[in-house]
C-alpha cells in the first residue's frame, strides 16, 4: 500500500500504510475475535512475521494501467522506495515484545539510518514523520 497520497506506486484501496502504522502492527491484536476482547493466539504462539511486497502497480501513476515502458522504475528503486523505512519497522515488532515497543525511540533510532542509507545508495521514503538529519 501506499505511505500517503504523494507515494508513486502501490494502491490505496486499504487505506494508506505510514511507517507508524507499520511500526504500531500487532500481530497477536491481528489475531483477536473482532470486537477485540480475546487475542486468539498468544504473543509465545506467534512464530514470526513476514512482509511481502507486490509488484503489480510497480508503476506510476499506479492508479491507472501503464501506457508506456517509461513509466516502470528500475526494481531496487520501486523495491528501496516500498521497504525503506518500513521494513526496520516490521523488523523492531518482529524481534521486540509489544510491551517493549516505543515509536519516540523508534523514530530517533530510525532517523541516524537516513545518512547510512544515502551513502549505500538507497533510494528510501522520506517520510514527514521521521526527523530525518
Amino acid at each position: 500500500m501506499k505511505y500517503d497520497s504523494s507515494t508513486p506506486y502501490g494502491l490505496s484501496w486499504a487505506g494508506y500504510t505510514t511507517v507508524q502504522e507499520a511500526y504500531s502492527w500487532d500481530p497477536v491484536t491481528v489475531l483477536s475475535r473482532p470486537d477485540g476482547t480475546q487475542g486468539l493466539v498468544t504473543e509465545a504462539q506467534v512464530a514470526g512475521v513476514e512482509a511481502p511486497l507486490w509488484s503489480d502497480r510497480a508503476y506510476s501513476p499506479s492508479t491507472s494501467l501503464p501506457t508506456s515502458l517509461d513509466q516502470f522504475p528500475a526494481p531496487a528503486v520501486y523495491l528501496d522506495f516500498m521497504t525503506f523505512p518500513r521494513l526496520p519497522a516490521l523488523a523492531e515488532t518482529a524481534w521486540s515484545p509489544a510491551l517493549a515497543k516505543d515509536w519516540r525511540s523508534f523514530r530517533a533510532r530510525l532517523a541516524a539510518h537516513g545518512p547510512r542509507w544515502t551513502h549505500q545508495g538507497i533510494g528510501f521514503f522520506r517520510s514527514k514523520e521521521i526527523a530525518w538529519p
